[in-house]
């Protein structure tokens, strides 16, 4: 064969391995197989901080769950995809956890609007930081603070994914549950984006004559110290980041209305540019008239947190 035919050989002879090789490559089947490699390959784990965390479990329309002993109730919208913030719900004095629901318009109003409702059962517990010697022993099976926040608020994250940092939280309470939301958010500071309290007290001082936070903390008179403590919301007033919705019926006769006033008062006057409304209607009392009625006006104040 002559030079210039071995050189036409030869480029026959590439060319043919060129287009088997090229032809017996793998390749993705169409531009979404392509795609879909891509995002598979970037998918991040969940996390906490810099820990990573298993897969999260769904969870239904509405569902009980156990925390260490205590009940939660769960209520979520219909759709999944509706869910646009988490409601941290905490029910007066020895109240069921499902009071608000079947009492008031709340549950139905904040699940058309994209919450999903925590509630849980807390009896009868003053939300006090911790149990004392004087603590009455009938009232030491109740949750407490810490429970809330080292033990549900942690559980919800780690199990469920919700009530994450980045997610939009809020927390409202009436009467002692008022109390409850303050101190929640004083302990967990970031977390929520708002809280509302209603019909509470927050300055256990001046109700030294009440009968459940003595029975807590044992005799202002022999305890000052615990009365002025952690748990006094005045007294830590300048620790508190969050803006509140405050509200307290003028006719109440269970909680007094000045309590309210002066934890709006405190707030104005340590933290003047924090956004702080104060709703004091002068028919209101202490019940679900009352509390219902707010019910559109703090889910309205939520609203520019969300």
């Amino acid at each position: 064969m002559s030079i210039s035919g071995r050189i036409i050989w030869w480029g026959w002879c590439c060319l043919w391995v060129v287009l088997v090789v090229g032809c017996n490559r793998p390749q993705a089947k169409n531009n979404k197989e392509r795609q879909d490699s891509v995002a598979v390959s970037t998918l991040a784990e969940p996390t906490i901080g810099s820990a990573k965390l298993p897969p999260c479990d769904s969870l239904l329309v509405m569902q009980t769950i156990n925390v260490k002993g205590h009940l939660v109730d769960i209520a979520v919208p219909q759709q999944s995809t509706d869910i646009k913030a988490n409601l941290l719900v905490l029910q007066g004095w020895n109240f069921p956890k499902d009071d608000w629901c079947k009492k008031s318009s709340l549950c139905k109003k904040a699940l058309s609007q994209g919450y999903r409702l925590i509630m849980p059962e807390m009896g009868k517990s003053t939300y006090s930081s911790k149990l004392y010697p004087e603590t009455l022993k009938q009232w030491r099976k109740y949750p407490t603070l810490k429970w809330v926040t080292d033990s549900l608020i942690p559980y919800l994250q780690q199990q469920y994914c919700i009530m994450m940092p980045h997610q939009a939280n809020f927390v409202v309470g009436l009467s002692t549950g008022a109390r409850g939301a303050g101190l929640v958010v004083l302990n967990l500071p970031g977390l929520f984006k708002a809280a509302a309290a209603l019909s509470g007290d927050f300055d256990q001082r001046r109700i030294p004559y009440d009968r459940i936070m003595t029975g807590f903390y044992g005799s202002i008179a022999t305890f000052p110290k615990r009365w002025a403590g952690k748990d006094n919301m005045l007294v830590n007033i300048q620790k508190f980041k969050t803006p509140f919705y405050l509200g307290h019926g003028k006719l109440d006769k269970v909680c007094p209305p000045a309590q309210t006033k002066l934890f709006y008062n405190a707030f104005k006057k340590a933290h003047p540019q924090l956004q702080v409304v104060l709703s004091m209607p002068t028919w209101a009392a202490h019940n679900y008239k009352y509390w219902d009625y707010e019910v559109d006006n703090f889910l309205k104040f939520f609203e520019a947190y969300r």
